[in-house]
């Protein structure tokens, strides 16, 4: 069943308008996964994310691709369940971290004093947002009702503080809503190896 749709879900949707709020962005962002998920074909879908639900995108519904704003960000968000819960053989899988550039004519900056107080929420409550344990109660958490306005009034993407990383910044870029000029491009494309999204006996 669907998630139960956040009570402030209108306001925000109400509130989120271009060009006013959806601006352009651009720069260059940071992901690391497993080589499978980073492999060409398989990177910028935003299908793992779908999958599994975040603390910016509805699970099952939105498709999202999760970047940091630099590596420090990125090494503190990915390791983040481990130092919390212990490390496991789980979290000492294989990896790949890659940069890659990105530029949109539509995001949403929740970093931004002024886009917080239209939105009449706090930096704290997006970073305390219990989203995990929403999304296990079958609730649409804050954020993820945020981002959902987002996405239902044509944002590209959004600009999010870490909720790991005091200082620090992801962009969350919903693949499915990529305008005309808009880019997504891996950096060292050359130097990224293939790996089949199934296992194969393909040479």
């Amino acid at each position: 069943m669907p998630p139960t749709a956040h009570p402030q879900f209108d306001a925000f949707y109400s509130n989120i308008v271009e060009p006013e709020w959806l601006k352009p962005w651009e720069g260059e962002l940071y992901r690391q996964s497993h080589p499978r998920w980073l492999s060409k074909h398989y990177r910028f879908t935003g299908v793992g994310a779908l999958l599994r639900g975040g603390r910016w995108n509805v699970q099952k519904l939105i498709p999202a691709v999760y970047g940091s704003l630099d590596p420090d960000t990125l090494h503190t968000e990915v390791n983040a369940k481990a130092h919390l819960t212990g490390w496991t053989k789980e979290d000492l899988r294989p990896s790949l971290r890659i940069a890659y550039r990105c530029r949109i004519s539509a995001a949403l900056d929740l970093t931004e004093r002024a886009v917080l107080r239209r939105l009449k929420v706090s930096r704290t409550q997006l970073v305390s947002s219990p989203w995990e344990k929403d999304q296990l109660a079958g609730l649409e958490s804050l954020t993820q009702a945020i981002s959902r306005a987002a996405f239902e009034r044509g944002a590209e993407g959004i600009i999010v503080p870490s909720a790991r990383n005091p200082k620090g910044c992801n962009v969350v870029i919903f693949p499915t809503q990529l305008r005309p000029g808009s880019l997504m491009e891996a950096c060292h494309e050359n130097d990224i190896p293939f790996s089949h999204g199934l296992q194969s006996t393909c040479a």
